[in-house]
């Protein structure tokens, strides 16, 4: 009777070392939960992208300018490559000058101000009425 209640016990004991060992295993296995983001943090990622998209829109457009010589498109490109500056310049000024992403937005915006200026070139091969205007102060 002791020897059955005495590896019964032993059994159980087992079970439970068992159970627990792969439950600690799951939890060191199991990734980190990420850190929630903050509403400011969210709407940085959304500018980020809205910008990205536009930067893609403008050189989609030169692209088919390019192709068609069309001076509607040049323009386009422009008009987006533009709304993106803005809305880079925005985001930039909304962030402290020590924090990392203030210097990544700067590279974004000065890539985006490189961009508009190299479509402000191919505009002054055309004729005059089709000359795109400054990329004004957010380019500075």
């Amino acid at each position: 009777m002791r020897v059955r209640l005495f590896v019964l016990i032993c059994f159980v004991v087992t079970l439970f070392a068992s159970q627990n060992l792969n439950w600690i295993k799951a939890q060191e296995a199991a990734p980190a939960v990420p850190k929630s983001k903050t509403p400011a943090d969210i709407e940085f990622t959304r500018q980020m992208s809205r910008a990205k998209k536009d930067l893609e829109w403008s050189e989609t457009y030169f692209q088919s300018y390019q192709m068609t010589n069309e001076v509607s498109y040049l323009k386009l490109s422009a008009q987006f490559c533009m709304k993106s500056i803005r809305r880079l310049a925005d985001t930039q000024n909304q962030l402290s000058r020590t924090t990392k992403f203030y210097n990544l937005v700067d590279q974004k915006r000065l890539h985006a101000c490189q961009y508009y200026d190299m479509l402000q070139k191919k505009s002054f091969l055309l004729q005059s009425r089709h000359f795109l205007n400054d990329s004004g102060s957010s380019c500075r």
